[in-house]
């Protein structure tokens, strides 16, 4: 971790000119040593940046604190949306993997620009059998605008890639009309 963390601070100190290296060599440091990595990152002017890699890193092993390190860093404004993409979308795997219930208290906790974006891209790290009732969840929250039809169209296609004749039955139990209409076409799409 220590030769690591030299390399990384090397490639950071050339002022950008080896961003790639730079990038596989702090991802590699925080895999080892996620908390000397981010003492780094948020002690360093130009380390800012890299706060959300190493919470990510930390998401692999301990989701429930790469979490509340996320959130701590959101609300202080450490890192922003922009920065902490990264780090939202590997804590929202982690979370994804814990279930649906873990998944959905996470994404409740992002700002609204970020939860469909979350939903759509780790929804796929579900535990399978725990798609149809998450899709269900979302489509009971779309009437009241926490979820966009966006949202549950994206996991509708991922049941639909791992589970057709799950897909088909759920769309199967909407009525006939605009909305069903959207969604198949959506799905065809």
């Amino acid at each position: 971790a220590q030769k690591l963390a030299e390399l990384s601070q090397s490639l950071f100190a050339m002022d950008g000119k080896r961003p790639n290296q730079g990038y596989v060599a702090f991802n590699a440091w925080a895999r080892r040593d996620w908390k000397g990595a981010l003492e780094w990152a948020e002690s360093d002017p130009k380390g800012s940046q890299w706060i959300g890699a190493a919470i990510s890193a930390l998401a692999v092993t301990d989701p429930a604190m790469a979490e509340d390190l996320l959130k701590e860093r959101m609300m202080s404004g450490e890192i922003s949306d922009g920065r902490g993409y990264n780090a939202m979308y590997t804590v929202a795997q982690a979370k994804a993997r814990l279930g649906k219930d873990a998944f959905l208290a996470f994404i409740e906790t992002l700002p609204s620009q970020q939860q469909s974006s979350m939903i759509s891209s780790a929804s796929r790290d579900l535990p399978e059998g725990e798609l149809v009732a998450f899709l269900d969840e979302l489509y009971q929250r779309k009437t009241g605008k926490s979820v966009n039809a966006w949202s549950y169209n994206s996991v509708l296609t991922e049941l639909m890639r791992v589970d057709p004749a799950k897909a088909k039955a759920w769309i199967d139990k909407m009525e006939p009309g605009t909305e069903r209409n959207n969604i198949e076409v959506g799905l065809v799409s």
